[in-house]
């Protein structure tokens, strides 16, 4: 709702866990009892946000539904040495196969950076670094929550028209990742989530890497 309409709803307010309004400004206002979003931006950012909110509040419980019937293909790319080309590969099959399907791309680089597919060139800058990538998809699965999935959903961004995930802004924050992470962020791209391929850019080489090479169902080297 508007800035302006939320008296309306007032006498309501105890029934309603979570009042959001829609800002015409671009700062939250302190001290305010409603969570405030930018009201200017692409209906993609504002989703996003919202299902942030929800994937944070333990209050609110949601019915688990599996995709039993979807089948998901995990594709891996990796080098044992820099220089191989391996980002810009990785992201050339996701354009590739996301024209007959729902693909995500993730990136397990150490590096905060994306990267152009026509040249291969790596840009480290304000345009690449979002601060939302697997830093926070590993912080949230370690802290054992079960909305994973929406969380994983507020965190994809689209870049050369590609859904991704981008890379950690710490490299120590992958190396944290363990093998028992590996395994929930598989099952929920699996069973909870619409991708039906899930390109990995495996840049570095760990015990939970190691795991996610087994559980590819591809693996380019």
């Amino acid at each position: 709702m508007g800035e302006n309409d939320q008296e309306q709803i007032a006498e309501c307010r105890q029934n309603i866990r979570h009042i959001v309004l829609l800002s015409e400004g671009d700062c939250v206002r302190e001290g305010s009892e409603c969570t405030v979003i930018f009201k200017y931006q692409s209906a993609e950012s504002i989703v996003r946000e919202l299902l942030e909110l929800i994937a944070e509040d333990d209050g609110i419980c949601l019915s688990n539904q599996r995709m039993l019937s979807k089948t998901v293909e995990f594709i891996g790319v990796y080098s044992p040495f820099g220089g191989a080309g391996v980002s810009s590969y990785s992201i050339k099959l996701a354009k590739e196969y996301s024209i007959p399907y729902r693909v995500l791309y993730i990136s397990l680089e150490l590096l905060n950076g994306i990267q152009r597919p026509e040249t291969g060139q790596k840009i480290l800058s304000d345009e690449a670094v979002t601060g939302r990538g697997m830093s926070e998809l590993i912080f949230f699965l370690k802290q054992q929550k079960e909305k994973v999935a929406l969380k994983l959903q507020s965190l994809v961004q689209t870049r050369h028209g590609v859904e991704c995930i981008e890379s950690v802004e710490d490299y120590r924050d992958l190396y944290s990742m363990d093998k028992e992470d590996l395994r929930r962020l598989l099952e929920v791209l699996s069973e909870e989530v619409e991708y039906e391929k899930i390109i990995f850019d495996i840049g570095c080489l760990s015990d939970a890497t190691l795991e996610l090479m087994r559980y590819c169902n591809v693996l380019y080297l």
